[in-house]
């Protein structure tokens, strides 16, 4: 008996033990390769972290959410062939396993400001790849002391509103690399306004979920 466990129970125990701390120091690894694909601005590192699987799918900052590895590695590609792409650290990161998936929460920071980032990483052929990737602005805490600041005067039943001009420029009126044209435009970005989106301005902003 070991601690009160039969000796293969906590040889059991202890090996599910080191597996989770493992698997955990393999997403970590994965999720800094991705960061330093970024500020390498290393496209062949980029396509190595990222599954092979068709499905996967990313969501930049103010962009409309991007399906498939084909259009999601197109556009990364486009992303760190900007010159003026800032360098970009994982922070405040924490995982949560669950079995073959993990999910991997951080605050991006770069010299202008942060991101909230949640990325999501998959168990494939012996290690970790990632499967999804969304970013977003980070509200200071000093802008949310309040619960109440989210809603309408207090009311938890009102949210806030927005007006059409304030929620288009935060949402960002932008087609998804592929999708439908913009209106009286081509459909295509220069380089400034796809970086644009993807380090936002920084300031005060409200959301409407």
């Amino acid at each position: 008996m070991v601690g009160g466990l039969s000796y293969p129970l906590w040889v059991t125990q202890m090996k599910d033990i080191q597996k989770a701390a493992l698997d955990e120091a393999c997403v970590l690894a994965q999720n800094r390769a991705f960061y330093a694909a970024l500020r390498d601005r290393d496209v062949d590192l980029m396509s190595q972290v990222w599954s092979q699987c068709s499905q996967v799918s990313c969501i930049h900052p103010g962009w409309q959410p991007l399906r498939g590895r084909e259009t999601v590695m197109a556009s990364w590609e486009t992303i760190l062939h900007h010159s003026n792409l800032p360098a970009i650290y994982p922070e405040q990161t924490s995982v949560q396993l669950y079995g073959d998936t993990a999910i991997v929460i951080c605050e991006e920071s770069f010299h202008d400001g942060r991101l909230v980032a949640t990325n999501l990483f998959v168990r494939e052929e012996d290690d970790w790849r990632l499967l999804h990737h969304q970013a977003g602005p980070l509200n200071s805490g000093s802008e949310l002391d309040d619960d109440d600041d989210l809603f309408d005067e207090g009311d938890p039943d009102a949210v806030v509103a927005i007006d059409d001009h304030e929620l288009t420029t935060q949402s960002g009126e932008h087609a998804a690399l592929h999708g439908e044209p913009l209106e009286g435009g081509d459909g295509h970005m220069s380089g400034e306004e796809l970086l644009a989106l993807y380090v936002p301005s920084r300031g005060p902003r409200r959301f409407i979920n």
